[in-house]
């Protein structure tokens, strides 16, 4: 009974971090992660856009990106590595200059190392546990 706690501890605490990743399914149902949500200069993604005279489709076609990904990077200022890449790239701009001066998020993610490793911890005292109970059990 522990074993399965600690499982569900240990599985309750990579969903929350499940919103700090971009993760998606490939076709086999395996969960990839892409990276880390960055924040970005949204002001200067859509100043630059503007500038070339291109609409959001015209960018995401031309980066290679959804127009959902870059909607999201003008309205929330959020993207990831890839999305920063592509940006970047397709702009001539310096990364340094893309990604905003806020290290909000950064600074909450470091908080939050130490719980998301005390789950995991959590988790694999519990199958242990778990495990010896079981045993002890069966072995009279």
């Amino acid at each position: 009974m522990a074993g399965l706690a600690g499982c569900f501890a240990l599985g309750f605490g990579l969903l929350r971090w499940r919103h700090y990743l971009r993760v998606s399914r490939r076709a086999g149902g395996h969960l990839v992660i892409r990276g880390w949500l960055m924040n970005l200069d949204s002001s200067l993604v859509r100043a630059e856009r503007q500038s070339r005279g291109w609409t959001q489709q015209q960018l995401a076609d031309i980066a290679s990106l959804s127009l959902r990904t870059v909607q999201r990077v003008e309205n929330q200022g959020q993207g990831s590595n890839e999305t920063v890449s592509a940006l970047c790239a397709v702009m001539a701009l310096e990364r340094e200059a893309l990604l905003a001066p806020s290290r909000a998020l950064e600074r909450q993610r470091e908080k939050q190392w130490p719980i998301l490793l005390l789950l995991i911890l959590a988790g694999a005292l519990g199958v242990v546990l778990g495990v010896m109970g079981t045993l002890l059990i069966v072995i009279p």
